[in-house]
C-alpha cells in the first residue's frame, strides 16, 4: 500500500481525529516551553517514536488507532503545556474559568454540518445523526445547515472507524448507538435470509464481503473460491448454497453499480440476486436505483434486483 498510495488521502483525517483540536494547542505549546527549559532529551524521547511512527504511517495510517503507540509520549509533551498554562492562569479566576469553559465546551457542544458532496451523510437516519443530542438551534439559511446543540458533534470517518470533531464526552454513547443500530440491521437481514435455501448475494464493496456473511460462517457455512470466476465464492451448509459475487465500486459511483449489478445478473443466470449494503454511501444510491426500478427494497440494508 505503501507504493501505490492508496490510503493517503485519509490519512490527515486520522492524524486529526488522534491528536483532536486540544492536542493540535498542546502539542506545539508544550515543545516551546521544553526548548526554553533546554529539556532537549525529554524532547528526544517524545519526538523521535512520533517522528518514526508517523514516517511509517504516512501513507497507511487511515484510522487513529495506528497511532496509539504515541499516547505515553503526546502526553508527556502536553503536560508541559498545561503545567504553562496553569502556572499562568494561577490567581487570575477570569482566565481560569475562560479556559476551562473552553474545554468543556469542546467535549460537549456538538456542532454538525451537513456537506452537500455527502449526502447519504445528510438524511435522518444517517449515522452521521446518532448519539445522543439535544439540539439549540440549526441555520437554514446555507447549504451547510449548521446544527448547534448538547451531544455528539460532527461526524468524520476515517475508513477504519468513526470518530467526532467535536462533542467527545460523549463518544462512547454514540458508538455504542452506532454498533447497536448496525449490528440490529443486520440481524434483521440474517432472519429474512433464514427462510430461503438456496441465493445469490452481490457484495458492492470490501465492507460487504464480511458484513452478512460472516453471520454465515458463524452459523458453520463453509466458504470457497470458484475457481471457473473471478472474485466469486460460495458458502455451503448441508445442502444450503449461498453464493457471493464480489465487485469493489467506487463512492458514489452510481454508473458503476449499475455496470456491477447488469455484470452479475448474467452470471446468477436468472436466479434471485441480492445486495446487502454495509456502507451508507452504497445504500444511498441503492434508494435511488430502487425508485428507478433497478433494484427493489425488501427491507433496510438488503435489496433485490429485478
Amino acid at each position: 500500500m505503501n507504493e501505490t498510495h492508496s490510503f493517503a488521502s485519509q490519512v490527515k483525517f486520522a492524524v486529526f481525529t488522534f491528536y483532536t483540536i486540544l492536542n493540535f494547542v498542546f502539542v506545539p505549546m508544550g515543545l516551546v516551553v521544553l526548548f526554553r527549559e533546554k529539556k532537549f532529551g525529554i524532547m528526544g524521547i517524545a519526538l523521535i517514536p512520533i517522528i518514526l511512527i508517523h514516517f511509517m504511517f504516512r501513507y497507511t495510517g487511515c484510522a487513529p488507532k495506528h497511532y496509539l503507540y504515541l499516547i505515553p509520549f503526546v502526553s508527556l509533551i502536553s503536560v508541559y503545556a498545561m503545567r504553562w498554562i496553569y502556572e499562568r492562569v494561577k490567581g487570575k479566576p477570569v482566565l481560569k474559568y475562560g479556559i476551562v469553559s473552553i474545554v468543556v465546551l469542546f467535549l460537549c457542544l456538538g456542532i454538525r454540518i451537513d456537506f452537500p458532496d455527502s449526502p447519504w451523510r445528510n438524511v435522518p437516519d444517517s449515522d452521521a445523526k446518532l448519539g445522543p443530542y439535544v439540539q439549540f438551534c440549526r441555520e437554514n439559511y446555507t447549504k451547510y445547515h449548521v446544527t448547534i446543540g448538547v451531544g455528539a458533534g460532527q461526524l468524520i470517518p476515517t475508513l477504519d472507524e468513526y470518530m467526532l470533531l467535536s462533542g467527545n464526552l460523549f463518544y462512547p454513547f454514540y458508538i455504542h448507538e452506532y454498533k447497536t443500530v448496525k449490528e440490529g440491521k443486520r440481524i434483521a437481514v440474517k432472519k429474512w435470509f433464514d427462510e430461503k435455501k438456496d441465493y445469490n448475494l452481490l457484495a458492492c464493496s470490501w465492507e460487504d464481503i464480511f458484513y452478512f456473511p460472516n453471520l454465515l460462517l458463524e452459523e458453520g457455512y463453509e466458504f470457497r473460491e470458484l475457481p471457473c470466476e473471478n472474485f466469486t465464492y460460495e458458502l455451503l451448509k448441508g445442502d444450503r448454497r449461498v453464493t457471493l459475487y464480489t465487485r469493489e465500486i467506487p463512492k458514489g459511483d452510481i454508473q458503476g453499480m449499475v455496470q456491477a449489478i447488469d455484470e452479475v445478473n448474467e452470471y446468477s443466470k436468472g436466479e434471485d440476486l441480492y445486495i446487502v449494503s454495509a456502507l451508507e454511501n452504497q445504500d444511498y444510491l441503492l434508494n435511488k436505483l430502487s425508485v428507478s426500478g433497478k433494484v427493489r427494497k425488501q427491507m433496510d440494508r438488503l435489496y433485490k434486483v429485478n
